[in-house]
Order: C-alpha cells, then structure tokens, then sequence
C-alpha cells in the first residue's frame, strides 16, 4: 500500500513571506549612483582617447630635441597630458614637455645641436623663448650641466626666476634648490639677466644667489676643465690623463686643497687623492664612470663626474660558422658579429680584400652587434682571403676619437672539379698522389672556458663571503698559460685586475666589487700554438643587498638646542634603534650650505647604537644634519653589506649678549 507524503505548494508572488524577502524597490538614489558612475566611467573613457590621440598627433609633430643617454628612471609628461611616459634613448622631446629625473638618474638631451645633461632629482619644462624663435629650458630644482656648439641654436635658461642666456661655445653647471642658486662657467662665456641688469661670466666666474635673490660671497673653486659631466674616450692600453684647472675664489694664498676620486657617489671607495693643490693637476683615470670633488680641508668646494670609455674597438666572434666558403655553393650568409661596447650608439664594419682596407669592398653602419651578407657566386666575395674589421660610433658628448678593432678574416675557396685529364703528365700524377698523402696541417687545439658560464649573474654578498671559482680546460698539451681578469670587455687589453701565470685547471678568486667582469685563460701548447678560449668569459657581481636604514632617531628632527640645554649638559646625545644584521654604524654630521654639503665630523666606525658629542666647538648656530648608516663588516674592516643611510636634523641655536668662548667641553660667556 502506498503512503501519500503531504507536498507543499510552491509559494507564489502573492505570499506575504515572499514579498518580505524580495528587495527594496528601485529608487531615485539607485537611478543617481548609476548615472554617476556612467558618467566617471565615460570621462575616464575621454581622457583615455585624447592622451592616445595626442600620443598618434606627435608622429605629425616636428620634435625639438632627442635623448641621447639615459640612466634608470627618466619621465616625460608632454603638454596638457596627465601620464608620464618612461623616456628611452633616442626618444624625442617636444615644446611643452615635462621632464623629471628621478633619484640615482640621469639623462643628456641634444637640442639644437647642443647638449644638456639632467642629474638625479631634477624638473625642467621645454617651451618657447618670449621672442617666438629660441627654446627655453625652466628648472626649478636640481642640477643641470650645459655644454653649447658653435653652430649650436639659442636656448634660454629660467633657473628659479634667473635668466641665463648662454654664449657660443659655452659650457656651465646650475643648481637650484631651496637655499639658492648657484651658476658656474667652465667654458665660453654666459649672459645673466637681473632685474634688468646684465652680467657677463667668463670662464671660471660663478654667482651664488640665496633663496630671497641676495648674492652670496662665500669660498669656491671654480672647477674650468673638465665638465661637470666630462665624457672622454680612451683608445690607449693606458689609464686615460685629464688635466684639473680651476679657479679660485675668496682663498688665501696658503689655503691649498684636495682632490678626491672615487668610484661612488658617497667616497666611501676613494682610489685616488692628491694634496696640496693650488690651481692644477693632473689625474689618471682606468676606464669606468668616476666621481670626484675638490675640497678645502673638509669643506667640498667643486665636484662632477667622469666617464673613461674604451672606445679601440669590439672582440670579434666568428663570421657564421666556419671561416672558409665554397664558391661552388648556390648561396651562403656571411654572418659577421662583434661584442657589444659600452654607451656606444652604433658600429662601422669594414670588409675588404686587402689588410689595409684601402678600398673596403663593404662599409656598412649597424645598430647592432651583426651583420649579415648573402653570398651567391656571383657576388662580390671572390676567390681569397678577405678582411674584416669594426669601430664604435659614440654620441656627440664624448671627446676623444675610437679607433677599429683588430681585423679579423675569413677565405672563399674553390672547389676542385672531378673532370679527369686525360693529358696529365705521369710525373704531375705522382706529384698530385704524393700531395694527396701528406699529412694534414696541425690544427690548434681548442681551449674551452667551462665555468662560470658567460653572463652568469652572482649576488654581491655571496661573491663577498665565498671566492668564485674560474675552470677551465685545453684539449692540447699546455707548456705554459697565464689567467686574466679584467674590467675590460677585452681583458688582454689595458692592466687586468688579476693575472696569474701557469694556473691550475680551477683558480679560485675573492671578487667584492661588483659590476662586469671578463675572463680568459691564453695557453701555448706543445705543438706550437697559442690559444685562448674563443669568446671572453662574462659575469656580473650584482650590488649587496642594502641593510635598513636606522629608525627612532633621536634627538627628533629639527630638534632646537638652546644655550640653557648645552650648559646643563655639556654635550649632545644621539641614539638610534639597532638593525638587523648590522654590527657596526657610521655617525657623521654634514651643514648644507649653497655650494653643497660641508663634512663638520664623523666618528670612527662604532658598535654601539649611540654617540655623544662633546667637542661643541665644531658647531656654531643654524641648521645640521646628522646621519647614520649600519654596514656589516668583517674583523680586517672590510664591508660586507653597506646600509642605507637614515637622516635628522638639529638647529643650534645659541643667543649669547657677548662673544662666545669654548673651552673643554663647556661654553663660557667672555665679556
């Protein structure tokens, strides 16, 4: 028998349970969100399409100048645009552009054949000049080096409301920030408007304007050659020479200085220095990018950087995959290639039957590090041997010439027929036999670089702790060999970093510094030859892995000491909170000034988390900056991992009715 189960009904859209769970009624509000966001979305939906429409006008739009060279973050924002581009090398920059360069950047633009390099932190906007007919450049913070040509356009500085008009073969240094303005001139000569005033600097001639206008006299070394931002090119095995001339202004005869270079920003890696300087000197520079400055015990007074390029020319790789060609053969594709070189823009290969490359049968310009030939049996590659060889092209901001590399070459045989000669002598058959039975030509054996393989990327800290081991084998009997490691792409050219002679299979090397490093092993065999691995070896040490910066720094920032505090006290108490990692700290206190950052102390490397200052009398009323930066070192004092740097300020301010004399530690009043 069948059970009947009681099946309740479906409720309907009449049941007071189901009207009570359905929503709210649509309303006006619900009617004005969707309006709105309709509305966001279709102005959002505009701006999108007139930024990509103003980005397609520019292709009809003549630009006023290009990027050349470019470091890191650079960005453009063009007129009546809300985005900002990245800027590459060789991108174009238009009137109304914005530019800012971020912090550890760089840029160089070439406008009206002359060049403006933009240092970190910088903002310049390109317009119109107020006659319609020249450029203006308007910065109003950061660091600007300008160097002009002879036939070079007129361009127009507003430096923070100062103009500056430059004169034909000029070259000058700005700075603006919220002290002031600060103009030097390293060459020619430069034009400044004031309040309807003209002044004329020379070479070696420099304004300082504090933020209010006034002009300032302090001591300077007006640096003439070279450039703020000099960029030479070296095609000598040797270190590059540039001679150092300046001016000097509001220095005493007996004040002599120091000239520093190192090979970073903050000279904690200083490679050369050079005391008792009056007016010149002269430096020798490896190839690389160098900083230096000149200072008055350990006031800086000029500073700038230089870049040593090694411009003689790329190493070679092999044509294809073989150095003989077939004339026999349908067609072939000579490929040629070449190492890449350093801030180079382009290259010119040269291909020619003779060693002298009088009439180069080839002369092309690439923007790359190849080129290739198709060859068919007709073409111009005949019967020989043929020559090839490459120079780098660098941008115009570089003085100094490149030179080709070394030739390297390559033949086009041809094939012998199989027709038999049935007049052949039996005299030149026996010869012909006899040749066919000679022993082969010795062939140089190939000597491999195993490890670490080319472009092998190495982490700093790691290549600090543990030594890299460098293997390397030859399939032929060495007789003697020597190990090079170089900066060089080349590292058999110019003085390598390390040499050792007659090394084993596995050489192991302490590498700190990081960067680019070449390698090769070059061995003579027992049969004769000399050889080296076929393409250089390459690998990158990359930057340490940086500590934090300290927090909790006190006193706090902008942290007023009055007399009354010194007097109770004697001394200034400065704490910060340990990082990790870290065990030992750099303390330095730095005074800004308008010419840059005067060094005032700096202790001796401390493992504790705090420094008391009692010798007062190197302070004096205004506004200090201290810092701090945590490092990791070994036992000899060598660093392992640098730190950021953590930053605060103090104010002395010390209001006395009489002269202030220090003695000790303490201040006393003098009546």
């Amino acid at each position: 028998m069948r059970t009947k189960k009681n099946i309740k009904s479906a409720p309907t859209v009449n049941d007071k349970n189901t009207n009570a769970a359905l929503p709210k009624s649509f309303g006006l509000r619900d009617l004005i969100v969707i309006i709105l966001f309709v509305l966001l979305a279709a102005l959002f939906v505009n701006l999108f399409i007139v930024d990509l429409f103003q980005t397609f006008n520019l292709r009809n739009v003549e630009p006023v100048g290009f990027v050349i060279l470019r470091k890191n973050t650079v960005q453009r924002r063009l007129a009546d645009r809300v985005l900002w581009d990245r800027l590459a090398t060789e991108s174009p920059v238009y009137l109304g552009d914005l530019i800012r360069v971020a912090e550890l950047s760089a840029a160089t633009l070439v406008m009206d054949g002359s060049s403006i390099d933009l240092n970190e932190n910088t903002l310049i906007r390109i317009t119109r000049a107020a006659d319609g007919d020249g450029l203006q450049i308007i910065m109003t913070e950061g660091n600007l080096s300008f160097t002009g040509s002879e036939g070079g356009g007129r361009i127009l500085f507003d430096i923070n409301g100062m103009q500056l008009q430059p004169g034909a073969s000029s070259a000058f240094n700005v700075t603006s920030a919220a002290r002031g303005v600060s103009v030097h001139v390293n060459e020619g000569s430069a034009q400044v408007f004031e309040e309807g005033n003209v002044r004329q600097l020379q070479a070696g001639n420099l304004v300082m304007l504090d933020a209010g206008g006034r002009e300032l006299e302090q001591r300077a070394a007006v640096v003439i050659h070279p450039v703020s931002n000099a960029r030479f090119l070296n095609d000598d095995v040797n270190a590059f020479n540039v001679n150092f001339s300046w001016n000097r202004i509001n220095l005493e005869d007996n004040e002599l200085l120091r000239l520093e270079v190192a090979g970073d920003r903050n000279f904690n890696n200083i490679v050369n220095t050079q005391e008792n300087l009056y007016r010149q000197t002269r430096i020798s520079f490896n190839n690389g990018f160098w900083h230096w400055r000149l200072l008055h015990e350990n006031t800086e007074l000029a500073q700038g950087q230089i870049t040593v390029i090694d411009s003689r020319g790329p190493s070679m790789q092999t044509t294809s995959e073989r150095s003989s060609f077939n004339v026999t053969e349908d067609a072939y594709v000579v490929e040629f290639g070449w190492n890449e070189v350093n801030e180079a823009s382009s290259y010119i290969l040269e291909v020619s039957n003779t060693e002298n490359f009088a009439s180069p049968v080839i002369q092309r310009q690439s923007q790359v590090t190849s080129f290739s030939q198709p060859w068919f049996t007709d073409s111009k590659f005949t019967e020989g041997t043929w020559y090839w060889r490459v120079k780098p092209v660098f941008p115009s901001v570089f003085a100094g010439n490149s030179s080709f590399s070394q030739a390297s070459n390559f033949t086009v045989e041809r094939a012998r027929t199989a027709a038999v000669n049935e007049d052949i002598s039996l005299a030149g058959l026996l010869a012909e036999t006899a040749q066919e039975a000679a022993p082969p030509p010795a062939v140089a054996p190939v000597l491999h670089l195993n490890s670490p393989a080319r472009g092998t990327r190495i982490d700093g800290l790691t290549a600090l702790r543990r030594e890299t081991v460098f293997t390397w084998e030859c399939e032929g009997e060495i007789t003697s060999a020597r190990f090079v490691l170089s900066r060089n792409a080349d590292p058999f050219s110019g003085t390598p970093f390390m040499q050792i002679q007659n090394p084993q299979r596995s050489i192991s090397v302490e590498l700190g510094d990081e960067g680019t490093w070449y390698w090769n092993v070059e061995a003579q065999t027992a049969s004769g030859f000399t050889v080296r691995g076929a393409q250089h070896g390459m690998l990158q040490i990359s930057a340490s892995s940086m500590l934090p910066a300290p927090r909790n720094m006190r006193p706090a920032r902008e942290h007023r000491i009055t007399m009354s505090e010194l007097q109770a006290r004697r001394s200034i108490n400065f704490n910060w909170q340990a990082v990790s990692g870290a065990n030992t700290y750099f303390f330095t206190i730095v005074q800004q000034t308008i010419s840059g950052r005067r060094l005032v102390y700096q202790s001796l490397p401390l493992n504790r988390t705090s420094y008391v200052l009692e010798d007062l009398h190197i302070l004096d009323n205004g506004t200090f900056i201290w810092q701090v930066e945590a490092v990791n070192s070994r036992q000899n004092g060598t660093i392992d991992r640098h730190g950021l740097i953590a930053e605060s300020t103090f104010i002395m301010d010390i209001i006395l009715p009489g002269a202030i004399q220090v003695e000790g530690t303490g201040i006393v009043y003098e009546d």
